[in-house]
């Protein structure tokens, strides 16, 4: 399925380059930018990268509009600089923030500039001016936020499916997809209704409103995506491994003390070969209720997958003091069936400290490496016990 969404994107660009060379055919993509130019270019990269900071998946943000309005007031070669600036300045904060593996420059980046210059090259070739947002171009206004919306869900909602071989429209039909709509639309006839009416100052005085606006719905958005249901272990109610991630990012971006305690059970294996995945499920669950007996409010315990846990201390006598308070015991759960299963676990623990320079990965490797070395060096005494 890879090589059908790298063919649509291959024809995409394509129709993009045939629009733009009809453009510059049919007007010319010259001309001076205003005044307000200035204030979109700087909107538009303050919003990009305050939505990629609070997170990457909230869609509410104000670049669509903006660049409607930039559409609608500045030459067409000012839109397409402000297109490959807004994209760059999303995928740049999110790489070098957040410390990902990915390179800024990628098909997804590739992609996210040409399906918005192929929509707003449509639009000008169909609308060559948005008309004033007056008697008879009210519904104009509306059509061209509501086009522009519609077509950038249908390309994405497109080449996701191409890429994962499986439908991906199913995520469009929640509310929040009307909210979206809704969004867009009222905000981009806001713009040029102020616009028409007060020029740059009444502009740069409505964004002024709306950016910290934009602000406070990302932050409600982000809270909510951090509620118990989304940053939790379903299972076990300890910490998921994204928000881990999360909070390691930032702790090393922002040069935070800290140790790292990594937790692997031992032999779990044989407790769900002897008894059930069910009873391994609860020794799991008894695992992270006795270990957060030993921990302080501001200690977390994160599942980084299967039988391995992390704990992020923040300092390093305090994951040394976990770590041995544990190392020598067998950890009791009382099976439904009466027996008990006593079993033990191997860790490894790292400090990071603020002249360090370590990626998110690159810790996980260190600590992993201890934990695996405790592993082998207690041979024989790890393991399971049934009584």
């Amino acid at each position: 399925m890879k090589a059908k969404h790298e063919i649509f994107l291959a024809g995409l660009v394509a129709v993009t380059l045939v629009l733009l060379a009809v453009l510059y055919q049919s007007e010319g993509l010259g001309g001076s930018i205003n005044p307000l130019g200035w204030v979109l270019l700087g909107t538009v990269v303050y919003t990009e990268v305050m939505q990629m900071f609070y997170d990457d998946q909230i869609t509410m943000s104000l670049s669509g509009p903006i660049l409607i309005l930039a559409l609608h007031t500045q030459p067409f070669w000012f839109v397409l600089f402000l297109v490959l600036v807004c994209s760059l300045a999303g995928k740049v904060f999110q790489t070098y923030y957040y410390h990902e593996r990915e390179k800024v420059f990628d098909v997804r980046l590739v992609f996210n500039i040409t399906q918005i210059v192929f929509i707003l090259a449509l639009i000008d070739l169909l609308v060559p001016e948005i008309p004033a947002f007056g008697y008879g171009g009210f519904w104009l206004c509306l059509a061209v936020p509501f086009f522009y919306t519609l077509i950038n869900m249908v390309l994405t909602g497109l080449i996701i499916s191409l890429y994962q071989g499986y439908s991906a429209f199913g995520v469009y039909r929640s509310k929040s997809t009307l909210v979206f709509l809704y969004f867009h639309i009222a905000i981009t006839a806001l713009l040029i209704y102020i616009q028409d009416l007060g020029g740059t100052l009444g502009c740069l005085l409505a964004l002024m409103v709306l950016v910290p606006m934009q602000g406070e719905i990302l932050q409600r958005a982000s809270i909510h995506k951090l509620n118990p249901k989304l940053v939790t272990d379903e299972l076990t109610g300890a910490f998921n491994r994204s928000h881990l991630k999360q909070k390691l990012t930032e702790w090393l971006h922002h040069k935070e003390e800290f140790a790292l305690l990594f937790m692997d059970l031992d032999d779990f294996k044989a407790i769900n070969d002897t008894h059930g995945h069910i009873v391994g499920d609860e020794v799991l669950i008894h695992f992270v209720e006795e270990i957060r007996k030993d921990l302080r409010r501001v200690d977390r315990i994160f599942r980084f997958g299967g039988d391995e846990f992390c704990v992020l201390f923040q300092n390093l006598k305090d994951a040394e003091m976990v770590r041995e308070r544990w190392k020598n015991e067998w950890l009791k759960f009382e099976a439904g069936d009466g027996r008990t299963i006593a079993y033990t676990f191997s860790s490894g623990v790292v400090a990071y400290r603020d002249e360090e320079e370590l990626s998110y990965y690159e810790l996980l490797d260190k600590v992993d490496r201890q934990m695996y070395l405790e592993k082998k060096n207690k041979g024989s005494r790890q393991g399971v016990e049934i009584s």
